[in-house]
């Protein structure tokens, strides 16, 4: 049932609006991840370059399988599935263990989310080898979910025969893809440096790999690729808009316009979710809240419905489309200006936020 937002209290809004953003949440879902390779490969900078953050340091960790641990936060949009380092002679116990689970998990469930849905497998590029038990080991696991084979500290771009050499070994599996990578600059004896490079393909390739129901959690948990987090908030705001149009594929009048407001706030959570800004009910109360009030405001909404050609005394699906796709892409189109250089949001101001949002809205 809808539910007319212009009706409740204070009180009730910031719940009402509190359970959205948990729901939302849960309809992003999660990203899972197994992170494989040798001791020592430079697992922990690549996934710090990806995520700016040390998830087995700062999350919670618990063991899944003899080999395998398990890390993640509360709030977060991705599940890390550290292995036991690889050595000689290990292989074929370790791959059975991780095919293992895999195979639990895809039977034992039907929801995707708990499902593991891609590994990345670690090889030091500095090394120049990879052992035919690494090659068997990495065509298995791909027979069930994608792989990506991360050549770490990689000082070299191209012309690489390592490079080369991988790529041959792997090249008639599909769901393996091969990509070099430098997480950390890296200065030589004679003052020579390398720039890192290669995280953000590597960042898109694994949304490019990972099912759907991962694509949007990860473009909110990476920290490298602001087109990733486009993509997915065009794809949560037009979603909002089809849901608009079917609330309203009966026309309602305009006074009962706020009967969508739900479909619009889920939206807004959603994006929010992709710049890390609703992860405490405090944010809500003390942000969303009061820029929902606003926008909710009749004055608000009127200047919105200026805009719309032949716009009678009913709302439409088609006008509320329209609005609700007016409203995403204006609050994504706030929440990127407020960004630093590195595309993160420090110290919202609660006032700014409103203010650029109206503004944004009015022009």
């Amino acid at each position: 049932m809808s539910i007319d937002f212009s009706k409740l209290s204070k009180e009730e809004l910031i719940e009402k609006v509190k359970q959205i953003f948990k729901d939302s949440k849960k309809k992003l879902g999660k990203s899972n991840i197994i992170l494989a390779g040798k001791t020592g490969v430079g697992k922990s900078s690549l996934l710090n370059a990806v995520f700016k953050e040390d998830l087995a340091a700062t999350g919670v960790g618990q063991p899944i399988t003899q080999e395998m641990k398990e890390y993640y936060k509360e709030e977060g949009f991705y599940h890390l599935f550290d292995t036991k380092g690889f050595e000689v002679g290990r292989y074929e116990e370790i791959k059975n263990d991780i095919l293992g689970t895999i195979n639990d998990r895809a039977n034992n469930s039907e929801d995707p989310n708990e499902h593991f849905h891609i590994m990345w497998y670690c090889i030091n590029d500095k090394g120049k080898r990879i052992e035919p038990e690494e090659i068997k080991f990495i065509k298995s696991i791909s027979e069930k979910i994608p792989v990506i084979v991360v050549l770490t500290q990689s000082v070299k771009k191209k012309d690489d025969e390592f490079f080369k050499e991988v790529e041959k070994e792997l090249f008639e599996v599909s769901k393996v893809k091969v990509v070099r990578v430098l997480a950390l600059d890296e200065e030589f004896d004679d003052g020579y440096c390398v720039k890192a490079y290669g995280v953000e393909e590597l960042v898109e390739i694994v949304h490019d790999l990972l099912p759907e129901c991962a694509k949007a959690a990860f473009a909110a948990a990476q920290q490298v690729s602001k087109r990733l987090r486009k993509d997915e908030a065009d794809k949560i705001i037009n979603l909002a808009a089809v849901a608009a149009g079917g609330a309203a594929a009966t026309p309602i009048p305009f006074s009962d316009c706020f009967l969508i407001a739900p479909i619009q706030v889920g939206m807004m959570a959603k994006i929010s979710y992709l710049f890390k800004l609703s992860l405490s009910g405090s944010f809500i109360q003390s942000v969303v809240t009061p820029i929902l009030a606003s926008l909710l405001g009749r004055s608000l909404l009127s200047t919105l419905l200026k805009f719309i050609p032949g716009l009678g005394s009913v709302i439409s699906a088609g006008v509320a489309g329209i609005i609700t796709k007016t409203i995403g892409h204006a609050y994504y189109k706030v929440l990127e200006e407020l960004c630093d250089e590195d595309g993160n949001l420090n110290d919202v101001s609660k006032e700014d936020l409103q203010k650029k949002l109206e503004d944004e809205l009015k022009c």
